[in-house]
């Protein structure tokens, strides 16, 4: 199919990055740095984020999509959880470093 409805060319895109840390949400100024295509519809986000923010463990990912019409548009908020080793435990990976393990799904739309 062709787009023919509000497709992007006719559409803004932004993103932004925030911390929550105790409970407190704080914006990340330089955000767009750790991105790669925070002006397009999808958005890589770069390992540097987590580097430079070792101690934070909770992200939100925010895009703003904005009709160039009419300005009219709507906000997403994705929050990536940062995983933390068990504690007075141990950590095993399955399968080991080194090996691959492929698990497959078949998807399966009912209206078809």
């Amino acid at each position: 199919g062709v787009c023919t409805d509000y497709c992007s060319d006719e559409l803004k895109y932004a993103w932004s990055i925030s911390t929550l840390v105790n409970g407190v949400k704080s914006l990340i100024t330089d955000g767009t740095s750790y991105m790669i295509g925070h002006d397009k519809p999808k958005v890589v986000i770069q390992k540097t984020l987590f580097i430079d923010h070792p101690t934070v463990l909770e992200f939100h990912i925010k895009q703003i999509i904005s009709r160039l019409v009419d300005n009219e548009g709507g906000v997403g908020t994705m929050v990536l959880k940062i995983n933390k080793p068990p504690g007075g435990g141990t950590c095993t990976l399955t399968p080991p470093p080194g090996r691959v393990f492929i698990e497959e799904n078949t998807i399966i739309d009912p209206e078809t």
